[in-house]
């Protein structure tokens, strides 16, 4: 894949934040994450004739994808500042010789949320792009066509679906963030 848009260090960074306090996998995480978003793909392919994404839907995940990339890209800035500004107290401790182990290590957890979220905004980025390219791929193409009903439809659920569960994820965790200052 080409260097400059290759997003699978994102991709795979924000699955491996899918882990509980301890470093373990949550494997609850990934059905839902995963799981519930393949389910829907899969309902859409076998009840195709029931389910079917009209240009009014295909129109809503455009918009949703375009205002989702806005809106994350200024959580991901946001959030970056606030990444800088924690390792700079962080730096600022160490220069003092600070002896107050829990406010570091608490600072060193915020941290490390910080960096799961980031990883979390940018994949959300990504899918809402990917949202964007496969509902035009819907429109453009009709929903009889073939590879609409067996690819970017299909594909579509599952992003939205995707996202829709991921910026919940996002929305709770930076909750914890600002609520824990």
């Amino acid at each position: 894949m080409i260097a400059k848009i290759d997003v699978r260090k994102i991709v795979f960074t924000h699955f491996a934040s899918l882990i509980d306090g301890k470093g373990k996998k949550q494997w609850g995480d990934w059905l839902l994450f995963l799981g519930i978003p393949v389910a829907c793909s899969l309902l859409m392919i076998v009840k195709k004739s029931i389910w079917v994404l009209n240009n009014d839907s295909l129109t809503t995940f455009v918009n949703l994808g375009s205002i989702f990339t806005a809106l994350f890209i200024s959580v991901l800035m946001l959030v970056f500042d606030q990444m800088q500004k924690t390792d700079d107290k962080l730096k600022a401790l160490a220069n003092e010789g600070s002896k107050d182990i829990v406010y570091r290590d608490g600072l060193y957890a915020r941290l490390a949320l910080m960096k799961e979220v980031v990883a979390n905004i940018a994949y959300s980025v990504v899918v809402s792009i990917l949202l964007v390219f496969t509902a035009l791929g819907c429109q453009f193409l009709g929903n009889t066509h073939v590879l609409t009903q067996l690819f970017f439809a299909p594909i579509s659920i599952f992003l939205i679906t995707n996202l829709l569960l991921t910026a919940l994820m996002i929305i709770k965790r930076t909750y914890i963030l600002v609520s824990t200052t």
